[in-house]
Protein backbone atom coordinates (compact mmCIF):
# COMPACT_ATOMS: atom_id res chain seq x y z
CA UNK A 1 0.00 0.00 0.00
CA UNK A 2 2.86 2.34 0.82
CA UNK A 3 4.26 1.79 -2.67
CA UNK A 4 0.89 2.60 -4.23
CA UNK A 5 0.58 5.87 -2.36
CA UNK A 6 4.11 6.82 -3.34
CA UNK A 7 3.41 6.15 -7.01
CA UNK A 8 0.10 8.02 -6.86
CA UNK A 9 1.83 11.04 -5.39
CA UNK A 10 4.52 10.88 -8.08
CA UNK A 11 1.91 10.71 -10.84
CA UNK A 12 0.01 13.69 -9.42
CA UNK A 13 3.19 15.67 -9.13
CA UNK A 14 4.21 14.99 -12.70
CA UNK A 15 0.83 15.92 -14.11
CA UNK A 16 0.66 19.11 -12.09
CA UNK A 17 4.26 20.04 -12.87
CA UNK A 18 4.46 22.89 -15.33
CA UNK A 19 5.63 21.98 -18.80
CA UNK A 20 8.14 24.81 -18.40
CA UNK A 21 10.21 22.47 -16.26
CA UNK A 22 10.79 20.32 -19.33
CA UNK A 23 11.33 23.19 -21.76
CA UNK A 24 14.39 23.54 -23.96
CA UNK A 25 15.55 27.13 -24.53
CA UNK A 26 16.05 27.84 -28.22
CA UNK A 27 16.60 31.63 -28.07
CA UNK A 28 17.61 33.89 -25.20
CA UNK A 29 18.39 37.52 -26.05
CA UNK A 30 18.36 40.49 -23.67
CA UNK A 31 20.92 42.63 -25.58
CA UNK A 32 23.03 43.06 -22.44
CA UNK A 33 26.02 41.44 -24.13
CA UNK A 34 26.30 44.42 -26.47
CA UNK A 35 29.26 46.57 -25.45
CA UNK A 36 30.52 50.02 -26.38
CA UNK A 37 27.17 51.79 -26.29
CA UNK A 38 28.20 54.64 -24.02
CA UNK A 39 25.60 57.39 -23.76
CA UNK A 40 24.15 56.97 -27.26
CA UNK A 41 23.65 53.69 -29.12
CA UNK A 42 25.17 51.18 -31.52
CA UNK A 43 23.50 50.20 -34.75
CA UNK A 44 22.82 46.52 -35.29
CA UNK A 45 24.75 46.91 -38.54
CA UNK A 46 27.84 47.97 -36.56
CA UNK A 47 27.45 45.20 -33.98
CA UNK A 48 27.18 42.49 -36.63
CA UNK A 49 30.17 43.89 -38.51
CA UNK A 50 32.54 44.02 -35.55
CA UNK A 51 31.18 41.79 -32.76
CA UNK A 52 28.39 39.57 -34.08
CA UNK A 53 28.82 37.23 -31.10
CA UNK A 54 27.14 39.91 -28.96
CA UNK A 55 23.79 39.13 -30.62
CA UNK A 56 21.82 35.92 -31.12
CA UNK A 57 23.37 33.69 -33.82
CA UNK A 58 22.14 34.45 -37.32
CA UNK A 59 20.57 37.81 -36.39
CA UNK A 60 19.70 39.99 -39.39
CA UNK A 61 18.21 43.44 -39.91
CA UNK A 62 16.83 45.44 -42.82
CA UNK A 63 15.28 48.80 -43.62
CA UNK A 64 13.50 50.37 -46.54
CA UNK A 65 14.18 53.97 -47.53
CA UNK A 66 14.14 56.62 -46.25
CA UNK A 67 15.18 54.72 -43.10
CA UNK A 68 18.88 53.96 -42.72
CA UNK A 69 20.94 51.57 -40.57
CA UNK A 70 20.60 54.07 -37.72
CA UNK A 71 16.93 53.10 -37.39
CA UNK A 72 17.83 49.66 -35.96
CA UNK A 73 19.97 50.06 -32.87
CA UNK A 74 20.69 48.94 -29.31
CA UNK A 75 20.85 51.42 -26.42
CA UNK A 76 20.69 51.68 -22.62
CA UNK A 77 17.39 52.14 -20.80
CA UNK A 78 18.99 55.20 -19.21
CA UNK A 79 19.09 56.88 -22.62
CA UNK A 80 16.03 59.07 -22.05
CA UNK A 81 15.97 60.87 -25.38
CA UNK A 82 13.17 63.36 -26.10
CA UNK A 83 11.67 62.92 -22.64
CA UNK A 84 8.79 65.32 -23.31
CA UNK A 85 7.31 63.15 -26.05
CA UNK A 86 3.90 61.61 -25.46
CA UNK A 87 4.15 58.36 -23.46
CA UNK A 88 7.93 58.21 -23.71
CA UNK A 89 8.27 57.64 -19.95
CA UNK A 90 5.90 54.68 -20.19
CA UNK A 91 7.98 53.48 -23.13
CA UNK A 92 10.99 53.12 -20.87
CA UNK A 93 9.02 51.52 -18.04
CA UNK A 94 8.52 48.52 -20.31
CA UNK A 95 12.24 47.76 -19.97
CA UNK A 96 12.94 47.66 -16.25
CA UNK A 97 15.33 47.80 -14.56
CA UNK A 98 16.28 51.20 -15.87
CA UNK A 99 20.04 51.30 -15.42
CA UNK A 100 23.23 51.55 -17.43
CA UNK A 101 23.59 47.76 -17.58
CA UNK A 102 20.22 47.10 -19.19
CA UNK A 103 20.11 47.37 -22.98
CA UNK A 104 17.19 47.07 -25.36
CA UNK A 105 16.57 47.10 -29.11
CA UNK A 106 15.01 50.09 -30.88
CA UNK A 107 13.32 50.12 -34.26
CA UNK A 108 12.50 53.33 -36.09
CA UNK A 109 14.63 56.02 -34.43
CA UNK A 110 18.31 56.81 -34.27
CA UNK A 111 20.21 58.26 -31.31
CA UNK A 112 19.06 61.82 -31.86
CA UNK A 113 15.44 61.45 -30.87
CA UNK A 114 13.40 58.46 -29.78
CA UNK A 115 9.88 58.93 -31.15
CA UNK A 116 10.99 62.18 -32.71
CA UNK A 117 13.25 61.34 -35.63
CA UNK A 118 11.19 61.14 -38.82
CA UNK A 119 13.05 58.29 -40.46
CA UNK A 120 10.12 56.55 -42.15
CA UNK A 121 10.27 53.32 -44.10
CA UNK A 122 10.16 49.82 -42.59
CA UNK A 123 12.61 48.71 -39.90
CA UNK A 124 13.00 44.96 -39.44
CA UNK A 125 14.88 42.74 -36.94
CA UNK A 126 15.00 38.95 -37.31
CA UNK A 127 16.26 36.09 -35.13
CA UNK A 128 16.48 32.64 -36.79
CA UNK A 129 16.18 29.43 -34.78
CA UNK A 130 15.64 25.70 -35.19
CA UNK A 131 12.51 24.10 -33.75
CA UNK A 132 13.39 20.49 -32.81
CA UNK A 133 9.77 19.29 -33.04
CA UNK A 134 7.85 19.99 -36.24
CA UNK A 135 4.47 21.32 -35.19
CA UNK A 136 5.43 21.42 -31.51
CA UNK A 137 4.70 24.05 -28.88
CA UNK A 138 6.82 27.18 -28.54
CA UNK A 139 6.66 29.34 -25.44
CA UNK A 140 7.54 32.84 -26.71
CA UNK A 141 8.06 35.81 -24.42
CA UNK A 142 9.50 39.33 -24.70
CA UNK A 143 9.02 42.88 -23.48
CA UNK A 144 7.85 45.45 -26.00
CA UNK A 145 6.78 49.07 -26.36
CA UNK A 146 5.23 50.74 -29.37
CA UNK A 147 4.73 54.50 -29.59
CA UNK A 148 2.89 55.10 -32.84
CA UNK A 149 2.36 58.84 -32.50
CA UNK A 150 1.55 60.34 -35.87
CA UNK A 151 0.42 63.89 -36.52
CA UNK A 152 -0.15 63.17 -40.18
CA UNK A 153 -3.69 63.45 -41.47
CA UNK A 154 -4.93 60.09 -42.63
CA UNK A 155 -1.71 58.22 -41.89
CA UNK A 156 -0.61 55.74 -39.25
CA UNK A 157 2.22 53.44 -38.17
CA UNK A 158 2.24 49.75 -37.33
CA UNK A 159 4.25 47.35 -35.19
CA UNK A 160 4.10 43.63 -35.89
CA UNK A 161 5.76 40.56 -34.39
CA UNK A 162 5.43 37.24 -36.18
CA UNK A 163 6.82 33.74 -36.66
CA UNK A 164 7.71 32.52 -40.14
CA UNK A 165 9.06 29.47 -41.96
CA UNK A 166 9.75 31.60 -45.04
CA UNK A 167 6.34 31.15 -46.67
CA UNK A 168 3.85 30.89 -43.81
CA UNK A 169 3.35 33.48 -41.04
CA UNK A 170 1.86 33.42 -37.55
CA UNK A 171 1.14 36.87 -36.11
CA UNK A 172 1.92 37.29 -32.40
CA UNK A 173 1.35 41.07 -32.17
CA UNK A 174 -0.18 43.43 -34.71
CA UNK A 175 -0.63 47.03 -33.51
CA UNK A 176 -1.76 50.05 -35.49
CA UNK A 177 -1.55 53.66 -34.39
CA UNK A 178 -4.35 56.07 -35.08
CA UNK A 179 -4.39 58.20 -38.23
CA UNK A 180 -3.71 61.74 -37.04
CA UNK A 181 -5.13 61.69 -33.51
CA UNK A 182 -3.42 59.08 -31.39
CA UNK A 183 -6.75 57.54 -30.34
CA UNK A 184 -7.68 53.88 -30.61
CA UNK A 185 -8.51 53.02 -34.21
CA UNK A 186 -9.06 49.25 -34.05
CA UNK A 187 -9.40 46.64 -31.29
CA UNK A 188 -5.90 45.45 -32.18
CA UNK A 189 -4.04 48.48 -30.95
CA UNK A 190 -3.78 52.15 -30.17
CA UNK A 191 -1.36 55.05 -30.25
CA UNK A 192 0.70 53.48 -27.48
CA UNK A 193 1.05 49.88 -26.32
CA UNK A 194 3.56 48.18 -24.04
CA UNK A 195 4.02 45.28 -21.72
CA UNK A 196 5.30 41.76 -21.40
CA UNK A 197 4.20 39.29 -24.06
CA UNK A 198 4.11 35.56 -23.35
CA UNK A 199 2.16 33.00 -25.27
CA UNK A 200 2.27 29.28 -25.98
CA UNK A 201 2.24 29.01 -29.77
CA UNK A 202 1.37 25.74 -31.52
CA UNK A 203 3.26 25.77 -34.81
CA UNK A 204 1.16 23.21 -36.69
CA UNK A 205 0.60 25.74 -39.52
CA UNK A 206 4.33 26.00 -40.18
CA UNK A 207 6.01 23.54 -42.54
CA UNK A 208 9.63 23.74 -41.48
CA UNK A 209 11.73 23.45 -38.34
CA UNK A 210 13.86 26.37 -39.52
CA UNK A 211 11.96 29.40 -38.26
CA UNK A 212 12.43 33.11 -37.67
CA UNK A 213 11.04 35.48 -35.05
CA UNK A 214 10.46 38.86 -36.71
CA UNK A 215 9.95 42.37 -35.31
CA UNK A 216 8.74 44.96 -37.81
CA UNK A 217 8.00 48.68 -37.47
CA UNK A 218 6.27 50.15 -40.51
CA UNK A 219 6.39 53.92 -40.94
CA UNK A 220 6.10 53.59 -44.70
CA UNK A 221 4.21 55.55 -47.30
CA UNK A 222 2.04 52.49 -47.88
CA UNK A 223 0.22 53.43 -44.66
CA UNK A 224 -0.34 57.01 -45.80
CA UNK A 225 2.05 58.31 -43.18
CA UNK A 226 3.56 61.78 -43.48
CA UNK A 227 5.20 62.34 -40.08
CA UNK A 228 6.89 58.94 -39.68
CA UNK A 229 7.83 59.50 -36.04
CA UNK A 230 6.99 56.19 -34.39
CA UNK A 231 9.30 53.94 -32.36
CA UNK A 232 9.29 50.36 -31.13
CA UNK A 233 11.43 48.77 -28.45
CA UNK A 234 12.09 45.09 -27.69
CA UNK A 235 13.87 43.32 -24.85
CA UNK A 236 14.19 40.00 -22.97
CA UNK A 237 13.37 37.70 -25.89
CA UNK A 238 13.01 34.02 -24.96
CA UNK A 239 11.82 31.08 -27.05
CA UNK A 240 11.38 27.70 -25.38
CA UNK A 241 10.38 24.41 -26.96
CA UNK A 242 7.92 22.68 -24.61
CA UNK A 243 6.48 19.16 -24.76
CA UNK A 244 2.92 18.46 -25.87
CA UNK A 245 0.43 18.15 -22.97
CA UNK A 246 -0.27 14.62 -24.25
CA UNK A 247 3.30 13.68 -23.30
CA UNK A 248 2.51 14.25 -19.65
CA UNK A 249 -0.84 12.47 -19.90
CA UNK A 250 0.78 9.39 -21.43
CA UNK A 251 3.56 9.47 -18.84
CA UNK A 252 1.05 9.72 -16.04
CA UNK A 253 -1.11 6.94 -17.47
CA UNK A 254 1.92 4.66 -17.79
CA UNK A 255 3.03 5.27 -14.23
CA UNK A 256 -0.52 4.80 -13.01
CA UNK A 257 -0.74 1.47 -14.80
CA UNK A 258 2.50 0.31 -13.23
CA UNK A 259 1.27 1.30 -9.79
CA UNK A 260 -2.01 -0.58 -10.21
CA UNK A 261 -0.26 -3.65 -11.60
CA UNK A 262 2.12 -3.68 -8.66
CA UNK A 263 -0.81 -3.40 -6.24
CA UNK A 264 -2.74 -6.29 -7.84
CA UNK A 265 0.28 -8.56 -7.73
CA UNK A 266 0.43 -8.02 -4.02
Amino acid sequence: MKYYHTMAALIAGLLLFSSHSFATTLVSENFNSVTGIGTTQRTVQSILATSAYELAPGTTWSVTTPATAAAVNVRHTTNRINATATDVENFYKAFTPIDALNNFLVLGDDSSGLNNEALGGISHYTIPFFNPVLGGNLDISFNYAFNGWDNATGGHNSFRVYLSDGTTFINLIDFFSTPGTGKTVTPRGSNYAAGPYEHLVYTTLLNSRNLTLNFELNEGASLGNLAKNAAAGIDNITIDSVPEPSTFILLGAGLGGLALLRRRRR
